[in-house]
């Protein structure tokens, strides 16, 4: 190295760098200005495309360097980073000085990189070589795991790193001039975590949260119970899984090992559930706890409602086969924690019921002479024909559109019958974020029989709220508008009391709709409205995004017209089925008013003034004189 001693003011070297094998010129080739007494870089530049470089410093001790990529500058050793430069000092001047390098034949670091479990190659690995902590060159590994690097010879660091594995160690490797260096590489999997959480009657559960403890890495199962999280460092951890309505579980100390690891949990239930058989299943069937707290449907012979909360429950079923009850009507049941009750039933044709027996008029027994009712013997003459009366025809059993029955026929009808149903279907479409949901919604009147009212009948209105996607409605609100009527009415009564009630506006925030399910919610009222009931609706219930404010839009997709009173909808004698028998009454009516107007005009009319002795003695006496 030469230290060149110059007096303290400022001198300049400049020149040309270029390759000394074909002169050609070098671009980007560094000039370092060192202090010498200091080894402090005082000045720096760099040749341009001309391989010209120029340099200002100031004029002191200074040692100065040349360095290009792949060259070695004359004078210095292979490995040398520096190459120092004697020149003879102008003070205060310029000094031209050309450099020429000498190009080194650089070298080749290589290698394989494969899976520590399946041994195969790994595609797309990425090889970074560095250099005092410096990036110098980077490379990825093809389809067979290989990859090659050209770089000048060294002394280096190499990398290598994948989204799906463990980064390897920083591994020191030198590289020889015109040498090829190897270095292989095998890198271990990240940890892949899943399995399912179900509760304690074996049913998935919904939305439970399975958390690696110490680690930000969390994850949520489907309706199917199903979970999965990747990009896990192997290693033993804790893993914890909470979920509503569920005990927490925790799982210490287990090995999660380089690829898939499967861990299922059981949560022990806080709150219990109902279940039961359905003999002879008809139509869509609908169970519910304490008038719709809990429900469900099902169109098959067995149902569950879970979630319940510990207590005593009255368990009903019903079908919208409304010719069908079911059997028994109710039952109570008592729900513990963790624990199933039972309650089953059986639906029943109504036709199978008992009918009530008509009573038959009594028939008159004839008198002597063969009268019908009249006193003495003999013949009148006359023939009196008795009027019948009309013969008593039981109810028939209440279709889905037959109206109410009123006054005292509601005797013959069992508490809790059905009498009219009304229903209004919609498709609601809602578009939340990017997912579109669309929703079946349907809105059920039924009047039935009610002793314990003093109308004698109640209506309950249900909403039936239905998501057939795959995915979870998440925070919204269902409202309803009701009836003017209904809005401050004494008897109203919800099965759930709405979140928030505004005049006749009800409305009802909902945390989550899960994909595939329904909910209900319903609200009954002494029956005081005409038979159709529904008109006094505003219009289709509304369900609104609680988290974007998006509003749904209701199409009404079935209209059922609303029934009137016919005659095969009347009640009591004058009837549709009892037509023939009120023919014959007035016919018989007839002839009985014909009979009287005959013996009027030939008894006398005075006839009427006579009590009935007077008339009785009176043809007793004309029979003789019309003998003679």
């Amino acid at each position: 190295m030469l230290a060149i001693a110059m007096p303290a003011s400022a001198a300049n070297i400049y020149g040309y760098i270029t390759d000394q094998t074909t002169s050609a010129p070098i671009s980007g080739a560094q000039v370092q200005v060192y202090d010498n007494s200091t080894s402090a870089v005082i000045a720096v530049a760099n040749s341009d495309a001309t391989g010209y470089y120029t340099v200002t410093f100031a004029d002191v001790d200074v040692d100065i360097g040349y360095t290009a990529a792949g060259y070695a500058t004359a004078g210095c050793s292979a490995s040398a980073t520096f190459c120092d430069v004697p020149f003879a000092s102008h003070p205060g001047s310029s000094v031209e000085w050309p450099v020429q390098l000498a190009p080194v034949t650089p070298g080749t670091l290589t290698g394989v990189v494969i899976d520590s479990v399946t041994g195969l190659p790994i595609n797309g690995v990425s090889v970074r070589v560095l250099q005092g902590g410096v990036e110098k060159y980077s490379a990825s590994t093809s389809a067979t795991g290989a990859y090659s690097i050209t770089l000048v010879a060294g002394t280096y660091t190499v990398n290598f790193s994948h989204a799906s594995y463990v980064s390897s160690a920083y591994y020191p490797v030198l590289v020889n001039i015109g040498a090829t260096t190897t270095r292989n590489a095998v890198l271990n999997p990240l940890a892949t975590l899943q399995g399912t959480v179900t509760n304690t009657f074996g049913t998935p559960v919904n939305g439970a949260t399975v958390t690696i403890i110490g680690t930000t890495l969390t994850a949520s199962t489907d309706a199917a119970g199903f979970y999965s999280m990747t990009g896990i460092t192997p290693a033993f951890y804790s893993i914890s899984v909470t979920a509503a309505g569920h005990s927490p579980a925790t799982l210490s100390n287990t090995y999660l090992g380089a690829g898939v690891n499967t861990r299922n949990f059981a949560l022990s239930s806080s709150n219990g559930r109902v279940t039961g058989t359905l003999t002879t299943p008809v139509g869509t069937m609908t169970i519910t706890l304490n008038n719709t707290l809990y429900s469900t449907t099902t169109t098959t012979g067995s149902y569950s409602i879970e979630g319940v909360t510990p207590g005593s429950y009255v368990v009903r079923a019903t079908t919208d086969q409304t010719n069908y009850y079911s059997s028994p009507s109710a039952q109570s049941v008592n729900v513990v924690s963790g624990g199933s009750a039972v309650a089953n039933f059986a639906f029943v044709l109504n036709a199978s019921a008992p009918t009530p027996t008509p009573t038959p008029t009594p028939t008159p027994t004839p008198g002597p002479g063969g009268s019908t009712g009249g006193t003495g013997g003999g013949s009148s003459g006359r023939t009196v024909t008795p009027t019948p009366s009309p013969t008593a025809t039981p109810i028939p059993s209440p279709t889905a559109t037959a109206l109410p029955v009123t006054g005292g026929s509601n005797a013959t009808l069992a508490d809790g019958s059905i009498l009219y149903t009304q229903t209004q279907n919609y498709l609601v479409t809602i578009t939340v974020g990017s997912e579109t949901y669309n929703l079946n919604l349907k809105r059920e009147l039924v009047v039935r029989v009610a002793s314990s009212k003093a109308s004698g009948f109640t209506s309950t209105i249900t909403l039936l709220l239905a998501n057939p996607s795959n995915n979870s409605l998440e925070n919204f609100e269902l409202a309803e508008l009701l009836p003017a009527a209904l809005s401050s009415d004494s008897s109203l009564h919800f099965s759930t009391a709405p979140t928030s009630r505004d005049g006749p506006r009800a409305a009802w925030n909902i945390a989550s709709l899960r994909g595939g399910s329904q909910l209900s919610l319903s609200y009954s009222v002494d029956e005081k409205l005409a038979p159709d009931y529904l008109h006094y609706f505003a219009g289709a219930p509304s369900i609104r995004s609680l988290a974007t404010g998006a509003q749904g839009t209701a199409v009404e997709l079935e209209q059922q017209p609303i029934a009137s009173p016919s005659p095969a909808a009347a009640t009591g004698f004058f009837t549709a089925a009892n037509a023939p028998l009120i023919g014959l009454a007035i016919v018989l009516f007839i002839i009985v008013v014909a009979t009287i107007v005959v013996i009027v005009r030939e008894g006398g009319i005075k006839v009427h003034r006579k009590p009935h002795k007077a008339i009785v003695e009176e043809i007793e006496d004309e029979a003789p004189k019309k003998r003679k």
